[in-house]
């Protein structure tokens, strides 16, 4: 009886070892499948993402403007920092952030006068509830930050918005965050 006993444990230990091994094998060629697709459209994504970017700083800018990447802070939400030229001259500078909102990052663009004031604000991708968190991405909303400069205080400079109050405090961060990196002149 011993002997069944221990056949049916080395067929039921093999049976698992088997099992094991194919799931191994799976997913290491899932893991490698992934790797391939991502080597290939890296460089497209890091292409369209320039696309978003070079279409923001033109629609806040407007056209034929030049621009020069700028070295970004560690430590902070600024992913990106520009200098725009239009006409030979200085026309300001443009800073992308991306705040935590209520369901995810808000990725946006802030375009800063020479002088340090917000020249506009563009959100160029979210994820926030539509309805709710999506107002605050809205240009009515936007565009109270137009003219506003150094450290902003949110109920005094800019209000939040009822129901969306993530998602605007998000926003809010983000501009404050653009506006830091202006010291001066040099954003």
């Amino acid at each position: 009886m011993t002997n069944s006993n221990s056949a049916r444990t080395d067929s039921s230990a093999l049976f698992y070892i088997r099992i094991t091994a194919s799931l191994l094998i799976i997913a290491s060629l899932i893991a490698v499948m992934l790797a391939a697709v991502n080597s290939l459209t890296e460089d497209r994504i890091a292409e369209n993402k320039m696309i978003e970017v070079t279409a923001s700083i033109s629609a806040l800018f407007g056209e034929g403007i030049e621009t020069e990447e700028l070295t970004v802070p560690g430590g902070s939400i600024v992913t990106g920092r520009y200098k725009i030229f239009a006409n030979g001259g200085l026309a300001g500078y443009c800073v992308r952030v991306a705040p935590k909102g209520f369901d995810g990052e808000i990725d946006m663009m802030v375009a800063i006068t020479p002088e340090g004031a917000v020249k506009g604000v563009r959100v160029i991708s979210h994820t926030e509830t539509p309805g709710l968190g999506s107002k605050a991405a809205e240009d009515d909303y936007l565009n109270t930050y137009r003219g506003k400069s150094g450290t902003l205080v949110l109920g005094e400079d800019v209000d939040a918005i009822a129901g969306s109050t993530f998602s605007s405090r998000a926003i809010f961060e983000g501009v404050n965050a653009a506006l830091s990196c202006y010291d001066g002149g040099e954003a």
